[in-house]
């Protein structure tokens, strides 16, 4: 979730004209990529290695009981 955030900010914050404060969709060549990318894709990879966690501890618990 945080991802998705911060992907938004980094997305939106290069659409505004510094000028008039509008949203520009001509700006979009000035959002950096590299950024949303790498905090996207430690996004999935966090969330795959959750998902994971809470399946062995689901697993295990069961076992346990």
């Amino acid at each position: 979730m945080v991802a998705v955030i911060i992907d938004a900010v980094a997305v939106f914050a290069s659409l505004q004209n510094p000028d008039s404060g509008v949203l520009d969709f001509s700006l979009i060549s000035n959002t950096n990529f590299t950024l949303v990318g790498i905090v996207s894709a430690i996004g999935i990879v966090l969330c795959v290695v959750f998902a994971i966690i809470s399946k062995v501890t689901s697993n295990s618990a069961k076992k346990v009981n």
